[in-house]
């Protein structure tokens, strides 16, 4: 398995192979690993996309 080697620096937005940049830790520049029949699917697409209704759930704005 090959190992993520790219990071970002958030405060520079520059792309390092360092660990550390500007003085604070870097973050993975890799996106998560998507399953489709990841069992927590619906609570991870809420969080990256709030404003999307998934299937079955019913907008609490219209009823109200």
């Amino acid at each position: 398995m090959m190992r993520k080697l790219i990071r970002k620096c958030l405060i520079c937005n520059i792309y390092t192979l360092k660990e550390n940049h500007c003085g604070k830790k870097t973050v993975s520049a890799h996106p998560i690993d998507f399953k489709p029949f990841f069992k927590y699917i619906n609570q991870r697409i809420k969080v990256i996309y709030p404003w999307i209704q998934l299937h079955g759930e019913k907008d609490s704005k219209k009823e109200s």
